[in-house]
């Protein structure tokens, strides 16, 4: 080009030599046009580096050498042979890191440590293409890459004991998630151009790994009733376990991580406890302190129907919580089959709970009433039901009355 006009145009040989002749004097550049450079090439960034003769002379933006002079009265202008263009095929890397997903969000986090040894292997188009394993760090890379379609694939059997890849894929930033299949081991296909400056090189494909749950089992329900039992002692934790407080219970209590034992229990309530083997991993018990229903009873024996004592004994609670439940057995020992608050029947309003008991065949009869709260504790009271002995049927007696003078 003279003073930014194209003035004649050439390409360049089998042996890379391009040649302008019959010029005029004047001032000159040359513009590689870059769309006729091969397949993957680019200019060269290094310009002007080294003797004229051997470095390039391109700009690698604009593909144009700075100006020249030629000068025919010159012996050093009249003829200029050395204005070079340096081609290169740039590679592309990719790659990243795998580690261990402690709270399984599918995120890193700056606590959670990169995972070695984990092979990955890297296929182009679908055709496996070379393999690396995770280092110290959790780092692997693949270098020297052409242009094409990538994915990666990790090896299920060189994780960890117990590891898995977590379910939690492409959820976020993706410098930070984790980009592999918790069913295949497969990344989604990225495609690399390692001409294209936003996609030459990837390094943001990483895995997450964790460690399932295997729930421990902290035990059934527990239910205590009265303020006078304190401590409670829990099943031990096994091997990683360990108990611990759920917060929000009605008091300071306390647990020994280890036995299990609950002390402090200075309040009626629900208390929780977890048996955790990590902070995502745990089983939950109710440790429910309740206080004893509290409620007087009373019996009211049989009255006389002609003569003869009924069967309308009473049985009556008062001084009760409304909803709290009642069960009885004719007995100075409570052994009903009703044992449960769900099984047994609501107090009355009025509080009778029986109309139709017999008289007693001996002086007095036992009836044993326990009552339930919903926390399940319960109250035992017997009371004496007194026999009716005295019902006399009325006899109609004849008598004369003699007036004596």
């Amino acid at each position: 080009m003279k003073s930014g006009t194209v003035v004649k145009k050439d390409t360049t040989d089998a042996n890379g030599k391009y040649l302008f002749e019959v010029l005029e004097a004047g001032s000159y550049s040359v513009r590689i046009v870059k769309s006729s450079l091969p397949v993957g090439c680019l200019i060269s960034s290094k310009k002007d580096v080294d003797d004229d003769n051997l470095d390039s002379d391109f700009d690698p933006i604009t593909g144009i050498t700075g100006d020249y002079e030629i000068d025919f009265f010159s012996p050093v202008k009249k003829d200029i042979i050395g204005v070079d263009g340096a081609l290169f095929s740039p590679k592309s890397i990719f790659g990243d890191f795998v580690w261990k997903d402690t709270d399984n969000d599918g995120v890193q986090d700056s606590s959670e440590p990169g995972v070695a040894g984990v092979q990955v292997e890297l296929y182009k188009n679908g055709v496996l293409l070379a393999k690396d394993t995770t280092d110290t760090f959790g780092k692997y890379l693949f270098t020297n890459l052409d242009g094409g379609s990538y994915k990666i694939k990790v090896l299920s059997a060189t994780f960890p004991a117990n590891c898995l890849i977590s379910p939690n894929q492409n959820i976020g930033d993706d410098t930070k998630d984790s980009d592999v299949s918790n069913t295949t081991g497969e990344s989604e296909v990225f495609t690399l151009d390692p001409t294209d400056p936003t996609k030459k090189d990837i390094l943001t494909v990483d895995v997450a790994l964790y460690n399932p749950c295997v729930k421990p089992i902290a035990g059934k329900d527990t239910t205590v009733c009265g303020l006078d039992i304190t401590t409670i002692d829990l099943k031990n934790a096994i091997g990683s376990e360990r108990w611990a407080i759920v917060a929000g219970n009605p008091s300071s209590a306390v647990i020994d991580e280890l036995s299990g034992t609950i002390s402090n229990l200075l309040t009626d309530g629900t208390y929780k406890f977890q048996l955790m083997t990590s902070a995502t991993c745990s089983d939950t018990i109710s440790v429910i302190i309740g206080m004893k229903p509290i409620f007087t009873a009373n019996t009211t024996k049989v009255t006389c129907i002609a003569g003869t004592p009924g069967s309308n004994g009473m049985l009556s609670l008062s001084s009760f919580t409304a909803g709290y439940r009642y069960a009885f057995v004719k007995s100075s020992t409570y052994n009903g089959i009703v044992s449960t608050f769900e099984a047994a029947q609501p107090i009355p309003a009025s509080g009778i709970i029986s109309t139709n008991l017999a008289n007693p065949a001996t002086a007095t009869e036992d009836y044993t009433i326990r009552v339930f709260n919903p926390t399940g504790c319960y109250s035992d009271v017997t009371v004496k039901m007194l026999k009716e002995a005295d019902c006399c049927v009325p006899v109609c007696v004849p008598f004369v009355v003699v007036r004596k003078r």
